[in-house]
């Protein structure tokens, strides 16, 4: 973690907001009547992400208040939110090390996996909020490793342990739910295995077991789920309503505007494409799909040669269970493939490890410059943007010192409005360039930039996903290519980056998915306005199909 207060406690990041709101909103249960009711005050009433996060901060928060009283302030709850999501991502990195070492037999190995992912650029960024995919990881991980152990022990216990973490991811984030599957496969190949020789072996008489088997861990899993999220039951309604809501998402990207990013975007590929140029790295995110490719060979191989299943095949399980319905969801936030990551990094090094005997020493150490020095320079690089203003802070300063008190501001809706403090010193008018065109929209956007002195652009939020459904917004395309072109009598004034560099070189990547940057490194734009007519925007209604 770089800096707590990398964005001086401004909270950039909804999804964090949301959280502390939420956090802050919850109180231990009177009574037993009062705990067992929907209304009762320890009811998050909001059920997108699960409900373990929400407590484990709150727990810690009131634990942490004799200490420091202020620290349940909205203002502060930030110092401890980010340090628990920097503890779990550190974690995450002990089971990487664990779980590689119990597939290579080999701690250098091991050591090489965690690495990879201590520098991986997406965890990182991720461990700067207090967001509940980096503790999904965790315990993904978590589950996963213990059914390494599982299936290479003689005792049941390492079962056990791996649904009671599924059922904290569970808690976590209902995707959790697809280590059920990934159980239920260890649970067969280890009652099917003789642990004596190594092979498998069938028997109808085992049939009976593996269900049994496979009854109990869904009966635990379920146990732990609801005891960290009781009120998925006791207030049914809500839990299903905002359950349905994400199914929803995850089929159609129209749905929100922040999601219209999406349209058009290739199922897998996108997520792919998205890890090997910013997330992961390209080569790391190459050698996995070759470690996957390459783990599929070998387990083929062993099973049909000597009936010898091979623990690869539960990272590559994990992998096809998480990514196939992920990969295709409509709407693919670079965060939801976090749980993707250590597995990648896995399948990467173990296909390393197979080849490295064979490999001459110039060969070994050009292999590992390539991999590693990329990755690192990248990761320095955007490391670096902790280290820099927020964007958002900068314009802030700016307009306190360049714009005169009580002038009038156009932001836009669905975007953070600047500034982000003292904002009654100016007159703030909210564009709703989301909304769908019509003559009308035209109307009131003529009239608010006519009374407007100043545009403020916070992120490339509208315009970066607008020109994605032109179907929508066939005025609202030209309207941004006039105003970036200077051509609706506004011209740019100012403009705020931090983008990833290292000694003086930047990487502009405000081509990544948006969720990469607009958090803690979005492009902010502030116009003036020069020669504006009302008519200029209103010109843009030829554009409208009903007026041609």
């Amino acid at each position: 973690l770089n800096r707590l207060e990398w964005d001086k406690g401004y909270l950039t990041n909804p999804d964090e907001q949301h959280i502390y709101t939420t956090v802050l909103s919850l109180d231990f249960p009177k009574s037993v009547s009062d705990f067992l009711s929907e209304e009762s005050s320890w009811n998050p009433k909001f059920f997108a992400y699960g409900s373990f996060p929400l407590y484990l901060l709150k727990g810690v928060a009131e634990f942490v208040k004799y200490i420091e009283p202020n620290v349940l302030g909205y203002e502060y709850l930030y110092t401890l939110g980010r340090p628990i999501s920097a503890l779990f991502d550190t974690g995450t990195i002990l089971l990487v090390f664990v779980s590689c070492y119990l597939l290579t037999k080999s701690k250098d190995w091991g050591l090489l996996a965690a690495f990879l992912y201590a520098i991986a650029v997406l965890p990182i960024q991720m461990a700067h909020f207090y967001t509940v995919d980096g503790q999904l990881t965790f315990w993904g991980m978590a589950c996963i490793t213990s059914l390494l152990w599982a299936i290479q022990s003689h005792h049941n216990r390492f079962l056990y342990l791996a649904a009671i973490f599924c059922g904290f991811a569970v808690a976590t984030k209902i995707t959790g739910l697809v280590l059920l599957v990934l159980i239920g496969v260890a649970i067969v190949f280890k009652s099917l295995t003789n642990l004596e020789t190594g092979t498998l072996t069938f028997r109808w008489e085992l049939v009976a077991h593996i269900i049994a088997r496979c009854l109990f861990v869904a009966f635990l899993v379920g146990v732990v789920t609801i005891v960290l999220q009781p009120y998925m039951l006791i207030d049914t309604h809500q839990f299903t309503q905002d359950l349905e809501l994400q199914l929803k998402m995850r089929t159609d990207a129209h749905i929100f505007p922040y999601t219209i990013q999406y349209l058009g975007s290739q199922p897998y590929w996108y997520p792919l494409r998205q890890m090997a140029w910013w997330g992961l790295g390209f080569m790391v995110t190459l050698l996995s799909l070759l470690g996957i490719l390459y783990g599929l060979k070998e387990s083929y191989r062993e099973f049909f040669s000597v009936r010898r299943f091979q623990p690869i095949l539960i990272i590559i399980t994990a992998i096809a269970v998480f990514f196939i319905p992920t990969g295709s969801s409509a709407v693919k936030f670079m965060r939801y493939y976090l749980p993707l990551y250590p597995l990648l990094i896995l399948c990467a090094v173990y296909l390393l490890a197979a080849y490295w005997g064979r490999l001459r020493e110039w060969m070994q150490m050009s292999a590992l410059i390539i991999i590693i020095v990329p990755m690192i320079i990248w990761t320095l690089m955007f490391v670096s943007i902790y280290q820099q203003t927020h964007p958002w802070v900068q314009a802030s300063e700016w307009m306190h010192a360049e714009i005169p008190e009580g002038e009038t501001i156009a932001v836009e809706h669905w975007d953070r409005s600047l500034p982000l403090y003292e904002v009654t010193r100016f007159d703030t008018i909210t564009l709703g360039l989301y909304e769908p065109d019509t003559e009308q929209k035209l109307d009131l956007l003529a009239g608010q930039l006519d009374e407007a002195e100043y545009i403020v652009i916070a992120t490339n939020r509208l315009y970066g996903s607008i020109p994605h459904w032109p179907e929508k917004y066939p005025a609202t395309i030209p309207y941004y290519e006039k105003l970036f072109a200077e051509q609706l009598g506004f011209k740019k004034i100012a403009e705020f980056t931090r983008y990833p560099q290292l000694f003086g070189f930047s990487i502009n990547d405000q081509s990544a998915d948006e969720s990469f940057t607009v958090y803690d490194h979005p492009r902010t734009i502030i116009f003036q306005k020069t020669d504006y007519n009302p008519q200029m925007i209103l010109d843009l209604k030829e554009y409208l199909p009903l007026t041609r």
